[in-house]
Formats: C-alpha cells, structure tokens, sequence
C-alpha cells in the first residue's frame, strides 16, 4: 500500500497475475498455452520469491529444465515438451535461475546437485561459438516481441545474455570452491566481451541486433543490446554514456521494448545504475494503460506496441494474464521498500526506501527466513521509517539521496 493509488492497483493486478501463473510449475499463462516457458520462469520464480517466499515451485521448474539437457545440448525453452527447440536466451536464462534459488534460499546442496547441469548448459553454448567467436545457431533466437532483427544465427541480445550465464556460474563456482571451473569461466567470459565490444557502431553510438547472412551488419540497433551490456558490465567504458542514453532516451528510428518481460531487465539494468525514477517513469507509462482499459491482470504485450497488432490481429495483446509481465512487485519490493538481500539465504538485508514522489507506503517482502515489514512515511521535514523481520536476518537501514533534506527517525529512533 502506498499514496499513489495507481501504484498500489498496478502491484495488485501483478501480484494477481502471479498466482493465477502457478500450477505445479510456473506457466506462461492460464488460459491458452499453459506451458513451462524456460525464460518465463525466471522472471516468474524471482517475483514469487518476494511475493510468497515459493522456492518449492521455482525448484521444480529448475529441475523439469534441467532434465531436457539429456536430449538438448542447452536447456529446452518449454519443458517438457516434444517440440525440438532450443531458445538461446530462455537456456541462458535458466542458468542464472539456479544462481538465484542459491542467493535466495542458501541452499548449497541444491547449488552442488546442479551445478554439474550449470556446466553442460554452457558447454552446450560454447559448441555454438563462431569463428568470430559470437554466440551463433539457428535457434528461435527470440527476446522480446519487438522489431529487433533477431531472425538470423548471430544476434547480439543472445551473446550479451550468455556473458550474463557465465557471470552467474562463476558466482556458483566460487560458493562450490570450483576455482579451477571459475578461473576457466572468466578467461571465456572476458573473451565473449571483447568480441561483442569489437562491434560497436561509433557512428550509431550502438551495438547492431545482429549479423546477416552475408557476413554485413544489421542496420537495425535496439535498446536491448544497450540495457544488457550494462547490466552484464560488457560495454566498455567508452561507450557506456551512449548505452546509458539509449535505454532512456533512445534515438527515433532504435527499436525499443515491446513486451513486459524484456522490460524486466531494462529495470535490473536501472537499478543497479541508481535509476529509480526512471523505473516508476516506466511502469506507470506502461502499466496505467492496462488499468485505464479495466485490466484486473497483466498482459503479455504493452497497449500500443505495434509490433504485437502481428500476433493479436491488432487487438491491444495477446495473452491477458501473463505473469512474466509482473515486474512491479519485484522493483516495488527492492525500490519503495527498500528491501534488498546483501548475502544468500536472508542473512542480511539492505533497508533504503526511495521515496521521491511519494509520502507514504507500507508492505510484507518475503524471505528464505520470514516476513520482512517495511513502513514509512514523510511528515513535514522528517522521514520515518520502521521495519522487523527474523530473527536469523541481518537487517540494516541505509540511507539513499532521496532523503536528502529530511530529518530520519529509524525504528523510533533519530539519527
């Protein structure tokens, strides 16, 4: 709850979305294709994991993918499935899933059990390295319903979500004493970056979506390649003002985001860059719209992507209730909460509410360990802030340049 009414329906309808996404596993939507989509489920598992502390449900779909890498040499898109496709960035995607069940619960056993699946996962994308050393097959090389040129081998979305993979395998390995696995990982990693780098358009000031066919550069640039090359810390620092720029203000004729589950790591990328305001800029840009047409879940397609009038017969989305559209819980948590895990298995949490235009709100992030609950509120020149949680957690209030001015009262107690 918070005093921006809006907000707090847009929380409702992702949280709503979520449960209604949640058989045995996590399921693209509940209408139509009930399906386990790879890719989907990360997003989905993390939102669950803030929302209802569901490790169980994120476990099982962890597991159902990591079984099809007996048929495929990377993690199947759908599981199971009879349908042979492979889709590198959901394979990716599963990767870093398995980091993220150990970050949230702890749980070093499980980590152990898949860390062997961790490394055929990504000795599979290896295989697919071309002489330029990019990430190129003919997959279903998807990310985003958007109008980036991603219909060819070697697209650059999937080599930047494959340094993502190995980023979170070296984080495994390390946790597993694996020194000599991650010692290997970074050399290849570190390797993939430079061959992205090597890339950049200066004229452009952007990657390209992809390589053709005939060996030419894609004329086509997108926000994603941008977003994902901060996020996995792939751009050089040269470039990073020009990638910056174009995840906020991109150029007219760069395709932008399409669908809330490529928006998701437009959102990871503005966190870890201290955006904030840029993600409520968003959502609310992007999600109000859904309210304003009655929506009571989240859809899978932004209203107004004209891109999806392809899939919808120019209906406003295809699916209306699909849950890897429900960032906000998760940004809501970790932003307007504050709430962020500093160590696995909710040992220690960070508290830093950012307040800017709000005056108030108030909510329940779920942990590994327990509730954590968070309430503030701005009155006149003083901010107060009041959380608990376990015993067994660490939590400790920090404070963020959106206090600024304000006079801080923590727990009761002035700082």
């Amino acid at each position: 709850a918070c005093s921006d009414t809006q907000l707090e329906r847009i929380w409702e309808i992702s949280e709503r979305t979520e449960k209604l996404c949640m058989t045995d596993s996590y399921v693209d939507c509940p209408l139509y294709e009930q399906t386990l989509w790879v890719g989907d489920a990360r997003n989905e598992s993390l939102f669950g994991y803030v929302l209802f502390g569901a490790e169980d449900i994120a476990l099982r779909c962890i597991r159902l993918a990591a079984e099809s890498l007996e048929r495929y040499p990377m993690a199947g898109c759908q599981v199971p499935s009879s349908w042979d496709c492979l889709l590198p960035a959901w394979s990716f995607l599963w990767g870093m899933s398995v980091w993220d069940y150990y970050f949230y619960t702890g749980d070093k056993a499980v980590l152990s059990q898949y860390w062997p699946k961790v490394k055929k996962n990504l000795a599979g994308a290896f295989g697919f390295l071309n002489k330029e050393g990019l990430y190129s097959a003919p997959h279903w090389n998807l990310f985003d319903w958007s109008g980036i040129d991603q219909n060819k081998d070697t697209v650059f979305h999937n080599s930047m979500l494959m340094v993502g993979a190995i980023e979170a395998a070296i984080r495994c390995a390390l946790v597993l004493d694996k020194k000599e696995d991650a010692k290997t990982l970074r050399q290849k990693m570190a390797q993939l970056k430079k061959n992205i780098n090597r890339y950049w358009d200066a004229k452009k000031k952007s990657y390209p979506d992809s390589i053709h066919y005939d060996g030419k550069l894609s004329p086509s640039t997108s926000q994603h390649t941008s977003f994902l090359s901060l996020l996995y810390d792939i751009a050089a620092p040269s470039f990073a003002k020009d990638c910056i720029k174009n995840t906020t203000n991109p150029p007219s004729k760069m395709v932008r985001i399409g669908a809330p589950f490529a928006i998701f790591y437009l959102y990871e990328c503005w966190e870890k860059l201290g955006l904030y305001d840029e993600i409520f800029r968003s959502i609310r840009e992007n999600y109000i719209p859904m309210l304003e047409a009655g929506a009571t879940t989240v859809w899978e397609c932004f209203p107004g992507n004209s891109y999806s009038d392809e899939l919808t017969d120019g209906g406003p989305t295809r699916s209306h209730c699909h849950a890897w559209s429900s960032a906000p819980v998760y940004f809501i948590a970790r932003v307007t909460l504050g709430v962020v895990p500093t160590q696995p298995g909710g040992r220690a949490f960070r508290v830093s509410p950012w307040i800017k235009d709000l005056d108030w709100a108030k909510g329940t992030v779920m942990s590994t360990c327990g509730q954590i609950e968070v309430s503030w509120k701005r009155h006149g020149k003083t901010l107060y802030v009041d959380f608990s949680g376990p015993k067994d957690s660490d939590l400790k209030f920090a404070p963020n340049t959106s206090h600024r001015g304000l006079k801080l009262v923590i727990n009761g107690r002035p700082r």
